[in-house]
């Protein structure tokens, strides 16, 4: 948590006022998109994982673990590529630049695939933050 408040402050204070801002909009879009792009899946996760420390039969577990991270990167892609091209019909509309705003969604499979991971963690007893 440090290390992020570090880097935000760092990053107002290299960039000018308007490329931050601009970062600061196409992230927050990255965020949103990110949590639509995971499906659900780290929810979903929960009951077969649960089962499957209790049980000790890892078989679906192992599978779950292995599909849903690529599932995620798929739709994650899929979200890209529709997000990006509103913006671009759009973009006219928006103080955002359509390179900054790229650059930073391209972010989004990551996001989605991180808050998916956070989930996993935290069913094992992983102390960390819950998203």
């Amino acid at each position: 948590m440090a290390l992020g408040l570090g880097v935000w402050v760092l990053l107002a204070r290299m960039l000018p006022v308007e490329e931050f801002g601009e970062f600061s909009a196409a992230l927050g879009v990255a965020i949103m998109f990110g949590t639509l792009a995971n499906l659900g899946l780290a929810q979903y996760v929960a009951v077969p994982f649960r089962a499957a420390i209790s049980t000790g039969e890892f078989a679906t577990a192992r599978g779950l673990r292995r599909f849903v991270p690529r599932c995620i990167a798929l739709t994650a892609l899929l979200a890209y590529g529709v997000v990006l091209t509103t913006h671009l019909a759009v973009g006219h509309q928006s103080a955002v630049r359509d390179e900054s705003f790229a650059a930073v969604l391209t972010l989004l499979p990551m996001i989605a695939i991180e808050i998916y991971l956070v989930a996993a963690a935290n069913l094992h007893g992983a102390q960390g933050r819950a998203m």
